[in-house]
């Protein structure tokens, strides 16, 4: 009977224990991998491992630079933009020199290693600084090489862009007939050749950078074009060609040449009026040699176009002299002709002589007073000359050759009287670039391009030139309030995690004790109970940390992966998401294994109990007392 109360006693106790035992066995795998997910996450070097893994620093060099890039060229409407899409691979590239994917992990750990003290609670700020003006003038440096480079791809779109800027610009100023656009589109490739452009414009980077990284406060570009001088000559050669120019305008400078040359009195024919210098200067300019005018051209828009380029500090290097040899004759011919047909008409015009009246028949001295009150009845005009002694063709002819000189003189003075306002507007203009050359506004630039390059061109300045600092307060206002307060809330939460963990295993420890109590009667037997349990605990939570991560988990990540890589046609998406897949695979197996090494830890704890229970039981079985 009593042996039946002590079997009855020790299957009772068993069970109780088994009870316990499986009570304790949830609590103790979830300890371990409480734990070991604890130990995964306390530290930032299994992150900083499984981005490394994932490869997200070369991805960013490999697939996002040049996608972001592609995607500004595709969408941005800026016209310096769309001009600079074949230049996007030098972009990227000059990018990828100015941040390596070295120096990017290098500086991502720095900031998890500073940041992960402040997420877990142990510190209440962290900063971290990252110098960015010496990264960015390497990019500079190496952009500046790259652009320099002819690009024939560039070429064409760039002069195109040029030619309508020039096209613009020369819109403000009246040169009359003439296309700017076309004198452009035939010249600008003869002024700015490729070999001569690309390395200016690899400069004006040069120049950008200098003010961005803070090397200077002028934010001006200047692409100097002093050189180009004689093929921007050419260009306003065909300006002055084709402009009013080349036909009213250089007729004004030779009126002003007539007008300076003639300073004889007038002379008067009754019925014709005045043959002054004005009037003569009418007639002069019709008969003049078109070959001498074509010459006399020529030299002016040759002296003028040098003046606009800098080359001449005068419009015109010299008097231009102008023969006037062939209006000599012909014009006083043309002029006589015309005065005698109208005094003619004049002289017929008068009455006939009236019985009584007498004609007068004197000899006359001028044409002034050539015309009688009355004329003989049937008397020609021709017979009336000659009975004065005045021939007045002759004499209108001669008078009139005197009054032109052999040749004129087109100065300096003629030609700026000549030219309007809005041609020398033009040329003044012309000087001007060429004296200081071609400039822009980086900062204007940068704002222009704003809206596709940066919000703010000015903070993206002082971000340059300062670095950027990474802090708590840079977090915060990243998150905004309503996040920042959840940020708070996960930071009280790790904190407490330390406490939760020992709170955890010492109610497991609770339970294993209260375990061995009652399945053990002595303390070979209660070890024996705590550490087979403890040991059976290990190794589910090893095997628990195994089996779904190995049968569920990654086939379903990667089974995720494919269906969205399926939907994209972009290589930089369908990359990006391998390597979050690869990420979180790293991460998953990060903590498995440290689940695993807390199991293995625990598992042997639990091993070297049992070992300790083995040497304290009794030597012989026979001896053990029951129960044990």
């Amino acid at each position: 009977m009593q042996n039946d109360r002590a079997s009855f006693s020790l299957w009772a106790r068993r069970a109780a224990a088994a009870l316990i035992a499986v009570i304790f066995l949830p609590i103790a795998i979830f300890a371990i991998t409480f734990s070991g997910v604890r130990s995964s996450v306390s530290e930032p070097d299994d992150l900083i491992e499984a981005l490394n893994e994932a490869d997200f620093y070369n991805y960013t060099h490999d697939h996002l630079v040049p996608s972001a890039l592609d995607e500004l060229f595709q969408e941005a409407d800026h016209d310096v933009i769309r001009v600079a899409e074949p230049w996007n691979e030098d972009v990227a590239f000059a990018l990828r020199t100015a941040f390596p994917a070295g120096e990017i992990r290098q500086e991502t750990e720095s900031v998890l290693r500073a940041a992960w003290p402040y997420l877990w609670g142990w510190e209440d700020e962290f900063e971290v600084a990252i110098s960015v003006a010496p990264r960015a003038a390497r990019g500079f440096d190496e952009l500046s090489r790259l652009v320099s480079r002819e690009n024939p791809d560039v070429y064409d779109p760039l002069i195109e862009l040029l030619e309508n800027r020039v096209e613009e610009e020369s819109a403000e100023y009246s040169v009359t007939s003439v296309d700017m656009g076309a004198i452009a589109e035939s010249h600008l490739s003869d002024i700015a050749p490729s070999d001569w452009l690309f390395p200016r414009i690899g400069q004006a980077v040069n120049d950008v950078g200098a003010y961005y990284i803070g090397e200077t406060e002028n934010s001006e570009i200047t692409i100097p074009i002093d050189d180009r001088a004689r093929a921007v000559q050419n260009a306003i050669i065909d300006v002055l060609t084709e402009a009013d120019i080349g036909d009213a305008s250089l007729m004004e400078a030779v009126v002003a040449g007539l007008n300076a040359s003639m300073q004889m009195e007038a002379l008067f024919v009754p019925g014709f009026g005045d043959v002054d210098a004005e009037l003569v200067s009418g007639f002069i300019l019709d008969e003049i040699s078109t070959n001498e005018l074509s010459r006399v051209k020529a030299q002016v828009i040759q002296d003028v176009s040098a003046y606009a380029v800098g080359l001449s500090d005068e419009p015109l290097s010299s008097d231009v002299e102008l023969s006037l040899a062939q209006a000599r004759i012909r014009a006083p011919l043309a002029i006589a002709a015309e005065a005698n047909s109208r005094l003619e008409a004049e002289f017929n015009a008068v009455p006939i002589c009236q019985p009584g009246q007498t004609p007068d028949l004197l000899m006359r001295e001028s044409l002034g007073n050539i015309l009688p009150p009355c004329v003989i009845s049937g008397m020609t005009f021709d017979e009336y000359q000659r009975v004065v002694g005045l021939d007045a063709e002759s004499t209108v002819r001669e008078e009139t050759r005197r009054m032109i000189p052999d040749s004129i003189s087109i100065s300096s003075n003629d030609v700026l009287t000549a030219l309007d306002a809005g041609e020398m507007d033009f040329i003044e203009r012309v000087r001007e670039i060429i004296a200081q050359g071609v400039t822009a506004d980086a900062a204007n630039l940068t704002a222009a391009l704003s809206e596709e390059l940066y919000e703010d061109p000015d903070q993206l300045r002082e971000y340059i030139r300062a670095g950027i600092e990474i802090s708590d307060q840079t977090l915060e206002d990243a998150l905004g309030d309503d996040d920042e307060s959840a940020l708070q809330d996960a930071r009280d939460f790790l904190a407490f995690s330390g406490f939760a963990q020992i709170v955890l295993w010492a109610f497991a420890a609770i339970v294993l004790f209260l375990l061995s109590l009652v399945g053990g009667r002595g303390w070979e037997g209660r070890l024996t109970w705590a550490s087979i349990v403890l040991g059976i605990g290990a190794i589910l939570a090893w095997l628990l940390a195994t089996v779904p991560l190995d049968l569920v988990v990654r086939p379903a990540l990667e089974g995720w992966a494919d269906e969205v890589i399926a939907d994209f046609t972009d290589d930089a998406a369908g990359e990006l998401v391998m390597r979050v897949e690869t990420l979180v695979t790293a991460m998953l197996d990060a903590v498995s294994e440290r689940v695993k090494a807390q199991a293995i830890r625990v598992g042997v704890v639990a091993g070297v109990a049992l070992v300790i229970a083995r040497l304290l039981a009794p030597d012989s079985v026979g001896r053990r007392p029951a129960g044990r």
